[in-house]
């Protein structure tokens, strides 16, 4: 084996004479044995093998593949997208502005820049322990608060926590994990929408102004009405901002007063009482009184912009459904029908196989039935609209099942037909 290195020893197995004058093309000085012509050979293959090292940093992010048919392309590493090499010496230029813009390249550089990864070994690389955590010290506090935010965002029951096999997951993870009683991830629930609750209003003494947006909400399985209160500013960066501020239950009788007084007490305790620059709700009657309610404790303690001309803001999605709901007026009989055609449908496994019996017979594409929500209008015309593709196969279906009473008429039909052209 040779030395691309002119200043190494030639082995000794070799034998090569070296005459101290330069030799000429035809002259043939005594270079003796057969083994330095094999020496030469070597060393000409080895230049001629050899491949020339991509310099450009792009290629840390790209793989150069060969295809079946003899093409060259270039892979990305995090994307798997192909592209031209476009052959020797061409430009990297697309690649480059491939690396600058591909969305799975920036994720997996925020994930190392922001998190430490836990990496699988086989236990005889890491002394039987096959999870390691490089670089980093486990933390059990910051575990607990993981679990508290994982419970909060999947609306998940504090005794998950004591659930034995969920909890074995997170100790076969890490044997350095504790286990927690439900009690002490309510505690840690609550102390982490503290700190939020604290974060939030630093943020917001930094801002000159706030809106609101106030909506009630009825749960029908407790039959108890809720607010919710949402703030919307503008931050240090003029970035749009919308943040829940409360969500509280409002007992009856629920007057204008009432709701006026428990906004008040939520503005006060987030200290944005001063700041308010516009409250919007919807055109209910006791929201007229509850505004002015409102109005008169805010400009007890500050100077309301424009003295309050702007204070009150009627929601215009609320009054645009009011605007479409007097319009569907017009065929409330339609879409009675329509809805209880689906309503009774739905109402159980062997109306709907009958139904869907008659739509193959049809021969129609669509499957499914959609029932609205009666307050807003863009469901029904939603509901509406899915009904007509099955308008044959309600006729058909209006002979098949005998306590089937809504069949809408080809009339029904028509006007519905003539209000999607119109929309």
């Amino acid at each position: 084996m040779t030395s691309n290195n002119t200043n190494e020893s030639i082995p000794e197995e070799v034998n090569v004479q070296v005459t101290t004058t330069t030799p000429s093309i035809s002259s043939s000085q005594p270079i003796e044995s057969n083994n330095s012509e094999e020496v030469n050979r070597v060393d000409n293959d080895s230049i001629l093998t050899k491949k020339r090292k991509k310099t450009s940093p792009v290629w840390n992010d790209f793989e150069e593949i060969e295809l079946a048919n003899g093409t060259k392309k270039a892979v990305c590493l995090y994307c798997k997208e192909k592209y031209s090499t476009g052959g020797k010496g061409a430009s990297t230029s697309h690649l480059k502005r491939h690396s600058e813009i591909c969305l799975q390249r920036k994720l997996h550089i925020s994930r190392e820049n922001k998190q430490t990864t836990i990496q699988f070994r086989p236990p005889s690389e890491c002394g039987g322990n096959p999870f390691i955590v490089p670089n980093a010290k486990y933390s059990n506090e910051k575990m607990r608060e993981i679990i508290a935010s994982g419970i909060m965002v999947h609306e998940r029951p504090f005794s998950i926590v004591e659930d034995d096999m969920f909890m074995w997951a997170f100790e076969y993870a890490n044997p350095n994990f504790r286990r927690v009683s439900r009690k002490t991830t309510r505690s840690d629930c609550l102390q982490l929408y503290e700190a939020e609750k604290n974060t939030l209003k630093r943020i917001l003494n930094n801002v000159s102004k706030v809106s609101i947006t106030t909506d009630m909400w009825k749960s029908s399985h407790q039959v108890v009405e809720y607010m919710v209160v949402t703030g919307h500013f503008v931050d240090a960066s003029w970035n749009l901002q919308k943040r829940v501020l409360n969500f509280v239950k409002v007992p009856p009788p629920r007057r204008g007063t009432d709701i006026a007084n428990a906004i008040f007490k939520c503005l006060r305790g987030w200290g944005i009482e001063n700041k308010i620059f516009s409250v919007t709700v919807d055109n209910a009657s006791y929201n007229d009184s509850c505004v002015r309610s409102l109005k008169e404790n805010m400009s007890l303690s500050s100077k309301l912009v424009l003295d309050g001309q702007l204070f009150h803001v009627r929601c215009c999605a609320h009054i645009l459904n009011l605007l479409v709901q007097d319009g569907l007026n017009t065929i409330k009989d339609v879409i009675h029908n329509v809805r209880e055609s689906v309503k009774f449908i739905n109402s159980s496994d062997a109306r709907l196989k009958s139904f869907h019996e008659v739509v193959e017979l049809k021969g129609l594409k669509e499957r499914k039935l959609i029932l609205d929500c009666p307050t807003r209008w863009n469901s029904t015309f939603l509901m509406l609209c899915t009904a007509s593709k099955f308008k044959h196969a309600f006729s058909d279906y209006n002979e098949k099942e005998p306590h089937y009473k809504y069949a809408p008429s080809f009339e029904d039909w028509d006007k519905i037909e003539k209000g999607e052209k119109g929309y």
